[in-house]
């Protein structure tokens, strides 16, 4: 069944690029000490934030709107690499209109120039997000898990050579994290354009369309992968960046149960857009029984072995 190679082949994935963040994280702990972890996490804490901030429910919009034949694949393309380059571009002038107001506390003994270097990939960042829900749609995961891997893997290349082959300390760390996320934007659009001819020409009702659907969304979204963040930018916030950096590794390994009802996720949401509103929740109930069951099971074993 092409959902089960497809869920299959996401997992290893996910799966890979988890690996490479946890080998990414020792390093970064190993040769920056705790303090510059911390500084460091912090710094990408800001890139997750901002990331977070521009999705405006645009990749599931992107989703809905090619599985549904609402909108074209090229124009919702084009659409997506305006919005990505518009949004991005605000948030970066957002935050540096606001970012003094958290000098004393989530960015305490944070230099400015590692947040003005990170702040700049986030139109990069929105498109490798938008370019990859396009993927989904398109029911091509492999391109989509090769985007992921080169991401993961090229961070994790780039930070080991500029901390441990060229002592750049955390700037190296930040600099290696902007190339690897302009490089899988560039990859990503590379991989599209192999397969479609975008005609370059904006369809605005098409992005009233998209900013319509995914703004309904947004809020649900925001809080929940907000969530997911809350716990760090309140550790930022009431201590030093040494603590953060102790936290950070805690909190990465707890994620690893995550991976696999989170690949499943991204495989499922494609399917549920083409499919009948009855038929889509029976499957959805249907895969749901057995995610929680496998969970079960491993937590149980992980409980047994501990």
């Amino acid at each position: 069944m092409k959902f089960i190679r497809d869920s299959i082949g996401t997992f290893a994935a996910q799966a890979t690029v988890f690996l490479s963040k946890f080998f990414t994280g020792i390093i970064t702990a190993r040769v920056l000490g705790p303090e510059g972890k911390g500084v460091y996490t912090i710094v990408i804490l800001v890139y997750t934030v901002a990331t977070l901030i521009g999705n405006f429910g645009i990749g599931n919009a992107n989703v809905y709107l090619i599985g549904r034949r609402k909108l074209k694949t090229e124009e919702v393309v084009t659409n997506s690499l305006f919005l990505s380059l518009v949004i991005g571009i605000g948030i970066i002038f957002l935050f540096w209109g606001t970012h003094s107001y958290l000098e004393n506390s989530v960015f305490q003994n944070v230099e400015p120039r590692f947040l003005y270097t990170i702040i700049i990939t986030t139109p990069f960042a929105l498109m490798v997000l938008y370019l990859g829900n396009i993927f989904q749609a398109m029911d091509q995961f492999v391109k989509f898990n090769v985007v992921e891997v080169l991401r993961a893997g090229t961070r994790l290349i780039l930070i080991a050579a500029a901390l441990l082959a060229l002592k750049l300390g955390v700037l190296g760390a930040v600099e290696s994290w902007v190339i690897a996320e302009i490089a899988a934007a560039g990859f990503a659009l590379y991989l599209l354009l192999k397969i479609l001819s975008p005609k370059w020409k904006l369809n605005l009702n098409g992005i009233k369309s998209t900013l319509s659907f995914g703004l309904r969304s947004y809020a649900e979204l925001f809080f929940l992968y907000l969530n997911y963040q809350i716990d760090m930018i309140m550790v930022a916030y009431f201590t030093e960046p040494k603590q953060v950096g102790y936290y950070s590794i805690a909190f990465a390994i707890s994620r690893m149960i995550l991976i696999l009802p989170t690949s499943i996720g991204i495989v499922l949401y494609p399917k549920l857009s083409t499919s009948p509103e009855q038929k889509g929740d029976e499957f959805t109930a249907l895969v749901c029984r057995h995610i929680v069951f496998i969970i079960v099971l491993i937590l149980l074993i992980i409980g047994i072995f501990s």
